[in-house]
């Protein structure tokens, strides 16, 4: 009986290496990520406290400061980049945040939502050192936004604050459970070539299979409810690259002992904020738009809504001009 079982075992496991074998040959190729500015000395930077961001400032420096704060979390400021339309009136600055993006990636127990606001408030106090700025901010960008805001308010006259996913364990809990990863003969598929992929990845860095397994594993059913139609209507989403690791460790950090996402995290404070806020919600979007929105608006002493037509949550590069209108407004007021 012993001696079956042990031969079971054997060729169970000699088949399963066989076919481990099997399915990294066939799925050899060269397969990579975009090389950080650790690697690539053209991506343009600027070190801070000890920490390296990828960073790109446009317009005249003397003009009023807007900060763009990209979403997430794990992502970076690529598509945003339409909002350099600001540059004829405003000093515009984007980065990429700790570990994302073309910034250096780090250690990522060093990438919590505390020590996200303090990197952004030393980006604000660099580019803008005598005077408050004005923030924009998208989906996790938003969220960061707020809970500098709670924090740091005399630091920002104006902040819109595009698509937060929420603020309460109430809200983020239903985020969470309306994008749940899809559970299909196709999302394993999806996953396990992934995987093998990103086996074949060789550097540049040693999150660079991370990033690639995380960017390529997943599928688009999980945010369908994010567009319109349930899809994304031919619209692409341009990234440098995601920090997968930093996304993780992001939303680990924003819960308690038990599980709980922490209510107040980013909102404690608000009350005392003196300057009007504009959220922006896209009108497709079942998932964190005008619902939601709606019921943001009351963490914010003053703060009024604006929803952009015909868009799904990346609203401010699907419809740029549109976006932008609302946001010119807003900052001339």
């Amino acid at each position: 009986m012993l001696r079956r079982a042990i031969k079971g075992l054997f060729w169970t496991a000699a088949a399963s290496g066989l076919l481990f074998t099997l399915t990294f040959a066939l799925t050899a190729g060269n397969y990579g990520v975009a090389p950080t500015a650790e690697h690539d000395p053209s991506v343009p930077t600027v070190t801070l406290e000890g920490v390296t961001f990828h960073a790109q400032t446009f317009g005249d420096p003397t003009n009023q400061t807007v900060i763009v704060v990209h979403g997430g979390p794990g992502g970076d400021h690529r598509y945003l980049l339409d909002l350099k339309a600001l540059t004829d009136e405003y000093h515009v600055v984007f980065y990429d945040q700790r570990g994302t993006g073309l910034s250096p990636r780090v250690d990522p127990k060093t990438i919590t939502v505390e020590a996200s606001i303090d990197d952004l408030d030393n980006i604000i106090r660099h580019y803008s050192p005598d005077k408050p700025v004005y923030l924009i901010g998208h989906s996790w960008g938003a969220m960061l936004a707020t809970g500098y805001l709670a924090r740091h308010g005399e630091r920002v006259t104006k902040a819109v604050i595009a698509e937060p996913a929420g603020y309460t364990h109430e809200d983020l809990t239903a985020f969470f459970e309306a994008t749940r990863p899809a559970v299909s003969l196709r999302a394993a598929y999806k996953a396990s070539r992934a995987f093998f992929e990103s086996l074949h990845v060789r550097g540049p860095d040693a999150q660079a299979r991370w990033d690639y397994f995380g960017v390529n594993a997943g599928t688009s059913e999980s945010y369908t409810g994010y567009y319109c139609g349930g899809q994304r209507s031919g619209y692409s989403f341009p990234y440098w690259r995601w920090g997968i690791l930093a996304a993780q460790n992001l939303a680990n950090s924003g819960r308690d002992d038990s599980g709980r996402f922490r209510d107040g995290l980013l909102t404690d404070g608000l009350e005392d904020y003196p300057h009007k806020v504009l959220l922006v919600a896209s009108e497709c979007n079942q998932i964190t738009g005008r619902t939601l929105q709606e019921r943001n608006l009351r963490f914010f002493p003053d703060a009024e809504l604006a929803v952009i037509a015909d868009t799904g949550h990346e609203m401010l590069t699907q419809d740029p001009e549109a976006s932008l209108k609302v946001i010119r407004h807003y900052f001339a007021e």
